[in-house]
């Protein structure tokens, strides 16, 4: 997806993007509560292996490098999701 320009989104650019349209939300009088966009891409993140995608496709999509994948999407992602979790811990299970 690109920006309205039609290049592709920069982090500053997002960022910026971002800032305004909350901004714009919050006087119409929606409530963000310290949200940012690194919490969308975290939901996107979790909804997407939820859905049954690989790491690398979820990595493909975000913009994580290969490298990254397991220090942030395992970690800081997916390891705090719940459903996945306890699918793990079932397969582990299973296998015992």
């Amino acid at each position: 997806m690109n920006n309205s320009r039609g290049r592709p989104w920069t982090k500053d650019g997002f960022k910026t993007s971002w800032g305004k349209e909350c901004a714009r939300l919050e006087k119409e009088g929606v409530k963000f509560h310290g949200v940012t966009f690194h919490d969308l891409r975290g939901t996107f993140i979790t909804d997407r292996r939820r859905e049954g995608s690989t790491t690398e496709q979820i990595a493909s999509i975000t913009g994580h490098s290969i490298a990254e994948v397991g220090r942030v999407l395992e970690k800081h992602y997916l390891a705090t999701d719940q459903q996945t979790s306890d699918a793990v811990i079932l397969r582990m299970e299973k296998n015992t």
